[in-house]
């Protein structure tokens, strides 16, 4: 995947809708640094942010990804050849980033505590003593800000409360109260607050076509109800119901044509809204989530 070459399609494309760097970032909510890296062509931009750049832009994601228009006999080899290209990519930046974490993590604060060792028992002078202090946490402070701003930009968050996945800022990320790399925050989405935790991408083979609808209710009724679900290739259903608010991930291992449906079987109309997205990759929570829900 030629990184220079798609920054220089996203740059051209941008200027073609007349929006400068900062226009197009207000647009996603990211800083207009990030778009200047993608145009670059020292990154590329997060699954997460591709569907609406794309609409801006007014290109397919397999043209972002390409770098180029396609013309539509050659659309389906390139959409293969660009899935399978990032889905190698993803994998190898979240592993060496997930490496990084823990090796600056752990390396600060080891040096933290072999100072403060060394400041306590080997060194004498009581201005060096202070001295070895200070450094000590220098070095845990910029090691603990590195660690935790790779934890911010690798993987997402997800809330607890309306399923929404997200990345928040650096500066939400660095107050919020946590333990591991769980993390109390409110979702930019529901505006709830939930203890939301970090997930990262799993190389595990499959996808997931993700549902959520929601009736607006506030309370079940009998008159009111729903159903999300899917029928694979085969004619096979899977579906869940009872309920005024759903989500659900379906995983899915083979390809083929799936039809999504959504199903009023109360005894009144009901307006909903929702979304439905097909993600590449599962994660460890998810997959457990949806083998749980199937046993």
């Amino acid at each position: 995947m030629n990184q220079e070459k798609i920054g220089n399609f996203i740059a051209q494309r941008r200027k073609d809708k007349k929006l400068t760097q900062a226009k197009l970032a207000s647009y996603l909510g990211i800083s207009d640094r990030t778009i200047s890296k993608w145009e670059r062509g020292k990154g590329l931009p997060d699954p997460m942010y591709m569907l609406e750049l794309c609409q801006i832009l007014d290109i397919s994601v397999n043209e972002l990804l390409t770098g180029e228009f396609i013309e539509e006999r050659n659309y389906q080899q390139k959409a293969e050849d660009n899935l399978l290209m990032m889905a190698n990519q993803e994998i190898k930046q979240t592993k060496k980033m997930f490496f990084y974490e823990n090796v600056i993590g752990i390396g600060s604060t080891s040096i933290f505590l072999i100072l403060i060792f060394m400041s306590a028992y080997f060194v004498e002078n009581s201005v060096l003593k202070v001295i070895l202090f200070i450094l000590s946490f220098i070095f845990l402070i910029i090691g603990v800000s590195i660690a935790l701003k790779i934890e911010t930009e690798e993987g997402y968050y997800e809330c607890q409360k309306c399923h929404h996945k997200y990345i928040p800022s650096y500066q939400q990320v660095y107050f919020a109260m946590h333990y591991g790399r769980t993390r109390y925050m409110k979702c930019p989405h529901c505006q709830k607050r939930s203890w939301q935790k970090k997930k990262y991408i799993d190389k595990k083979k499959g996808k997931e076509i993700e549902i959520s609808v929601s009736t607006g209710l506030e309370e079940d009724h009998v008159s009111k109800k729903i159903a999300i679900g899917i029928i694979e290739p085969n004619g096979k259903e899977r579906y869940i119901e009872e309920g005024r608010n759903l989500w659900h991930g379906f995983k899915i291992n083979k390809s083929g044509d799936y039809v999504i449906f959504i199903e009023n079987y109360g005894e009144k109309d009901v307006d909903i809204s929702g979304y439905c997205s097909v993600n590449p990759y599962i994660t460890k929570e998810e997959d457990k989530k949806f083998e749980e829900s199937n046993n």
